[in-house]
């Protein structure tokens, strides 16, 4: 779940990406290149967790819902047809997956995982063959 901590650290990411500090962006403004960093962070908050769009529209300093849908399709149009803006999103995305997972690459909590799956297969194998014993 999402926490405030994680949602500073959103904008921290989007600051060091972008060069557009926190007070622009939350600030209402229609200036292109902050309207794009908009369009990223309600982009990454959609993705990332289960925010209502009026949730996601009061952490971009007030926006209604209907502005947040038309961010998510104006992003994705982007993302298609831009190449800078795919990959200042791509590189903000990936830091921000990186740091919700806690700082684990994906791959090791995979591995770890499919690591628990198959001791929990095993110990399931074993408790079959005990009552199996026990029936016996």
């Amino acid at each position: 779940m999402i926490v405030e901590d994680d949602i500073k650290a959103l904008f921290q990411i989007i600051e060091g990406e972008t060069n557009v500090k926190k007070e622009q962006f939350l600030a209402k403004n229609r200036k292109r290149h902050i309207v794009d960093v908009k369009r990223m962070v309600s982009a990454c908050l959609m993705k990332h967790t289960k925010f209502t769009l009026y949730k996601i529209g009061d952490i971009l300093g007030g926006l209604n819902h209907a502005t947040i849908i038309h961010y998510r399709r104006t992003h994705e149009n982007l993302l298609e047809s831009n190449k800078d803006y795919r990959k200042t999103y791509v590189s903000i995305d990936s830091q921000f997956e990186f740091l919700r997972l806690g700082g684990i690459p994906v791959e090791k909590k995979l591995e770890f995982a499919i690591d628990k799956r198959n001791f929990i297969n095993k110990e399931i194998i074993r408790l079959k063959k005990l009552i199996k014993i026990k029936n016996s």
